[in-house]
């Protein structure tokens, strides 16, 4: 039994990324594309059709011109090429082995396809910094099936039996994230800032969750931090 693999990926990625003034404040924004998808192409050599095994293995006799054939007299089976499994060697014919043998061909495809967008900036000044934030949206799609060879998925190969199966979801996400300057450059603390973030995401077959960070950095001194 040998095995070929033939696999294809292809990769697209493009965006655009700027930068636009508000009053005295600027915001940073990019937008972009992506597109993934692996293409797979199997062949199985060695494997055999158990149906036509059967008929092959099964009863036979000689035919009016002495040719060993399929089945019996009433009910001959079309085609077929009788085989011994216990004859001598050489007794298996090339025409017996190519009626019985099958090259599987199996196939499958994953695709996943996103676009999204962020912008990010300064809000206002603190005493401490800028009150800072993140937001942005980001669908995706993803998609995948697979073929195995019309034998196998009819369970007729003497090899590991599989069906056919294919499935796709989508995916919506929105994302926001806040950086918060408290205190700096003060008697016990150096540096204090807090930092949030929460996303959302919603899910096309089974539903939406919704995840949350809380996060801070003190500094009671410079040579020392403190996190959590």
């Amino acid at each position: 039994r040998s095995f070929n693999q033939n696999v294809k990926n292809w990769h697209f990625y493009g965006g655009f990324e700027g930068y636009f003034e508000i009053g005295d404040r600027t915001f940073d924004w990019d937008t972009g594309y992506r597109y993934d998808r692996t293409d797979e192409n199997d062949l199985t050599y060695g494997l055999f059709n158990t149906a036509n095994l059967d008929a092959a293995y099964g009863p036979s006799f000689l035919d009016a011109d002495g040719v060993v054939r399929c089945g019996t007299a009433a009910n001959v089976i079309a085609g077929c090429v009788p085989i011994n499994p216990l004859g001598g060697n050489g007794s298996i014919t090339q025409e017996g082995l190519d009626y019985t043998a099958f090259t599987a061909h199996d196939s499958s495809t994953v695709t996943s396809k996103s676009y999204y967008a962020n912008i990010s900036g300064d809000i206002v000044d603190l005493p401490a910094g800028a009150l800072a934030f993140a937001t942005g949206y980001e669908h995706r799609t993803e998609s995948g099936q697979y073929d195995p060879d019309a034998f196998i998925a009819a369970g007729l190969s003497t090899g590991n039996g599989s069906k056919p199966t294919s499935g796709s979801y989508k995916l919506d996400e929105y994302y926001l994230e806040l950086a918060v300057p408290v205190l700096a450059d003060l008697p016990g603390a150096k540096l204090l800032d807090f930092s949030l973030a929460t996303r959302y995401s919603d899910f096309s077959n089974f539903g939406n969750t919704l995840n949350s960070k809380f996060g801070f950095r003190w500094k009671p001194i410079e040579d020392l931090m403190v996190r959590g």
